[in-house]
């Protein structure tokens, strides 16, 4: 028994994760925020960078200084002393990194995506139409 649960946990978390769905999710949201194509993405999750590496409207960079947007995970993903814009699949780093303008990610079971108005101020973004509908005053 113990086995079978070894097995299909393993085969849940291996496909849990849709980088194409991931990806068309990410063209969407980026290219709302960088009104241009491609927009350039810097990100050390490798993960992350397959999702950017199957959009045609994301190009993957190399160098967080040639970057429109900087995707992270995670703070240590973060460029050290970076002060461009940063999108997160982490609440905790948007609650916490004041360079980041917005999170999508995952809360009991439901997406959930939220844009800070006062930080897209300071960084001058103007979202999509499509993406106006989840800036929030407050942090969640």
């Amino acid at each position: 028994m113990n086995r079978w649960f070894l097995i299909l946990f393993m085969s849940l978390s291996l496909f849990g994760f849709d980088t194409s769905t991931a990806s068309k999710i990410f063209e969407k949201i980026f290219t709302g925020i960088i009104h241009k194509e491609p927009v350039n993405v810097y990100t050390s999750n490798p993960t992350y960078q397959e999702v950017v590496k199957l959009s045609n409207s994301l190009e993957l960079v190399a160098k967080p200084f040639l970057a429109d947007i900087v995707f992270a995970d995670s703070h240590n993903e973060i460029p050290k002393n970076y002060n461009g814009v940063i999108f997160t699949t982490n609440v905790s780093v948007f609650q916490t990194c004041q360079n980041t303008i917005g999170a999508f990610y995952w809360e009991h079971g439901r997406p959930k995506i939220y844009f800070l108005k006062q930080r897209l101020e300071i960084k001058k973004i103007l979202l999509h139409e499509t993406l106006k509908r989840y800036i929030v005053i407050k942090l969640p």
